[in-house]
């Protein structure tokens, strides 16, 4: 089938979207004036949600395509190909690639691009010159400066959006919760009570009103009180860095936007926090380079110190803490952040190469993994 009559690889929203209505409006606005449009900010800044939700709204004019961009420069017109045109190759070049794409209507949603910036930047100048019906959205936490890139920045939230995000994400974490001076209409079916209001602000203040951070923050809501938490926090804060782990870099390197030390510190909690069993799993699955399931997790990461039986528990309570994001289908996600701090953990175990070599090899047999 060709792209041009399939509406896309988008997966559905699972949780509400909070705040970023302007965003999401900009976004579309400047896919209307640019055929490359590019989402910039922190990581965990919520640029993937945004991208998505514009992608969705926008899809109807041809069709919408999610590309997680892959571990390796030269996987990327594979990465694309494959998401436009299932029986693609893996040894597609960008000029065949733009030649299926030249008579072709689409958008592109290019995710989490920083470690392959220059790749990134070739592949979508190619690309945009042969196809004239093809647009990019594409996110990283820099522009991909190529000519006639719009670049949109997309900041933490604000102190009362990120307030609304916690208090949603605690009613999911433990139904029946509330958050006190938030009524219904702001969290649907969460009562003006439960949770104390000062402590939920302080965590956000903390947390400097990065989505992913607060996510994670009201994901620990299983275990502890909110006070707990707030507190557990400031401590943990107090006795970090002011370096950000860094992905796209292979290391750490001094702050270059606003929230990423609350992001960094935050991940290296939650870390903390996990059993030594989701600890490699986490390494494990970040592997996998955009989502996959329970049969994928079984053949790629199972083995005597992760049995099989084992698994689908462990992905679920990765899930709980926010870690994984889950998508229909019963398949998994994992944010750009948690994924890179788990790909250097994995790296750390030397077990990167093993495991890339299982991924390939199940992807090439069936196509169960991302």
């Amino acid at each position: 089938m060709h792209a041009s009559r399939r509406r896309g690889n988008l997966p559905g929203e699972t949780t509400p979207l909070v705040g970023r209505l302007t965003e999401v409006a900009a976004v579309e606005k400047l896919l209307g004036r640019s055929r490359l449009v590019t989402l910039t900010g922190a990581g965990g800044a919520g640029k993937t949600r945004v991208a998505l939700r514009a992608a969705a709204e926008l899809r109807d004019t041809g069709g919408a395509w999610l590309v997680p961009a892959p571990q390796e420069a030269g996987a990327l017109p594979y990465a694309i190909a494959s998401a436009l045109f299932p029986a693609a190759s893996a040894g597609t070049t960008i000029e065949g690639l733009a030649r299926r794409l030249a008579e072709r209507e689409a958008l592109l949603v290019l995710d989490g691009g920083d470690h392959l910036m220059e790749a990134c930047a070739a592949v979508v100048t190619a690309l945009l010159a042969a196809a004239p019906g093809l647009r990019v959205l594409a996110t990283c936490r820099r522009p991909l400066r190529c000519r006639g890139e719009r670049v949109l920045p997309v900041p933490p939230l604000p102190l009362e959006e990120a307030r609304v995000l916690f208090a949603e994400r605690a009613v999911a974490a433990v139904p029946g919760c509330a958050v006190a001076g938030l009524d219904e209409q702001a969290v649907p079916g969460c009562a003006v009570a439960g949770l104390d209001e000062q402590a939920v602000l302080r965590v956000c203040r903390r947390l400097e009103g990065l989505p992913l951070a607060v996510e994670l923050a009201a994901a620990r809501l299983r275990e502890l009180p909110v006070e707990v938490l707030a507190r557990r926090l400031d401590d943990h804060f107090s006795a970090s860095d002011h370096h950000a782990y860094d992905g796209s870099s292979g290391g750490r390197q001094v702050l270059e936007q606003p929230g990423e030390h609350a992001l960094r510190a935050t991940i290296a909690w939650t870390h903390r926090l996990c059993t030594t069993a989701e600890r490699l799993l986490w390494a494990r699955a970040s592997v996998f380079t955009g989502s996959f399931d329970a049969v994928a997790a079984k053949e790629v990461c199972g083995d005597d110190r992760l049995p099989t039986w084992q698994l689908p528990q462990l992905l679920e309570s990765l899930a709980d803490r926010a870690i994984l994001v889950r998508e229909p289908g019963e398949r998994y996600r994992m944010p750009g952040p948690i994924h890179a701090f788990g790909a250097e953990r994995l790296k750390d175990l030397g077990q990167d190469e093993r495991l890339r070599r299982r991924r390939e090899a199940l992807t090439l047999t069936d196509g169960a993994a991302g």
